[in-house]
């Protein structure tokens, strides 16, 4: 059987091995001096290596966000993980990670990071959020086409659903077109056709019609999603017996732009401290249920890993343990849960599509970042131009 060959059978049909700590390693290093690429996010790779250490992602301020020492600091904290691969997963473990992957932060400018320097490596005691521009934010590469029609159906939505508000006093839940169904149709045919006529929809050439039968997909998606993940929380907040969920996901729609906004309700470092540990022995509880050979795993223990590390990689992310380097940690244990479980690590277009979507659509998403990386791995090995990321459909 030729080199090429064996890889293929290797990593698309499904062969595993029973793993000690070196082959684990291996494979955890498998990508090379590519090894960076199964913790920076998919769509920044083409910036190369040193994308956050030059600020080259900031369209137009790297200067402010450059971070000099990222890519050594985060190398550290990769190696420290393949370094515990096979060991089980423990707060102190998962605190390492962090301090590493933030070793530079004392050295970089305090504009480029967010957090005070003499509390770089404690629990986060401030209040925390992010959000997501439904217009400009994707979980996978696009072409022009679909990036054009969901920028201008989520615009011309949200427009509509604005001058619904202002100009009729008719508030949507949504935006969703069952929902705009039980509006009079005098009214949205009236605002559709003032729309079209707008300077701004008019110079793009944007069509009320096609949006409204096929561009509805992406903004409903949208609302879906936050909607499925706020009952997932509560769930959660009910199963930890928590006070509060972990995080609060609402719909910003005083802007133009529609956003996603995720507030991270803990700020208490020792209520903080005690969840992650909460969390992550959830997580062992899991793993150690299964066989501790991999390969004696059934296809349905194999998803109950998977999902299990799915499932605390989201956790953290929803609780947001650090006040920075948060992405970066979380990244670098994924791939060492994954590795040691007998996965190989992935690569992700958007790593964060964990924060903003459910926990089925997310593991789904895992799995395509897993089948990324070993066509990342193939192209190194086999010297065949693939792009992993435009090879499988990242959704």
């Amino acid at each position: 059987m030729s080199r090429l060959c064996y890889i293929y059978k290797m990593t698309f049909l499904g062969f595993r091995m029973a793993y000690t700590a070196a082959e684990m390693r291996n494979t955890f290093w498998r990508l090379g001096d590519n090894w960076w690429k199964q913790i920076y996010d998919g769509k920044y790779h083409s910036f190369g290596a040193d994308v956050f250490d030059l600020g080259l992602h900031g369209s137009g301020r790297r200067r402010e966000i450059a971070e000099p020492g990222y890519y050594a600091s985060v190398k550290k904290a990769a190696e420290f993980a393949s370094m515990e691969l096979g060991k089980q997963l423990t707060k102190e473990m998962y605190v390492r990670i962090h301090s590493l992957a933030c070793e530079h932060f004392s050295d970089v400018d305090q504009k480029a990071i967010n957090v005070e320097k003499d509390k770089i490596h404690q629990f986060r005691a401030v209040h925390c959020g992010c959000s997501q521009n439904l217009v400009t934010d994707s979980n996978e590469a696009e072409d022009k086409y679909q990036a054009k029609m969901k920028k201008y159906s989520f615009i011309f939505i949200h427009s509509l659903r604005m001058n619904l508000q202002n100009k009729y006093h008719i508030t949507t839940e949504s935006g969703s077109k069952q929902e705009l169904k039980k509006i009079p149709v005098e009214i949205t045919s009236r605002i559709c056709s003032e729309l079209t006529r707008n300077g701004f929809f008019a110079a793009k050439g944007v069509n009320a019609v096609d949006i409204l039968n096929n561009g509805y997909v992406f903004y409903e998606n949208a609302f879906t999603a936050l909607n499925q993940i706020n009952i997932e929380l509560a769930n959660l907040q009910q199963k930890l017996h928590h006070s509060k969920p972990l995080a609060t996901l609402i719909l910003n729609s005083s802007l133009d732009t529609p956003f996603i906004t995720i507030n991270y309700n803990f700020m208490n470092p020792v209520e903080i401290e005690e969840i992650v540990s909460q969390l992550i022995t959830n997580y062992n509880d899991i793993i150690n249920s299964l066989p501790e050979d991999t390969t004696l795993r059934n296809e349905e223990q194999n998803q109950q890993a998977l999902r299990a590390i799915a499932e605390l990689f989201q956790h953290l992310e929803w609780l947001h343990p650090f006040y920075d380097g948060q992405g970066r940690t979380d990244l670098v244990l994924l791939a060492k849960l994954l590795t040691e479980n007998g996965f190989n690590p992935s690569i992700l277009y958007q790593p964060y599509f964990s924060t903003f979507e459910p926990l089925d659509k997310w593991t789904h998403y895992l799995e395509k970042g897993i089948e990324a990386w070993k066509i990342e791995a193939l192209k190194l090995e086999s010297s065949i131009a693939i792009d992993p990321l435009k090879s499988i459909s990242m959704l």
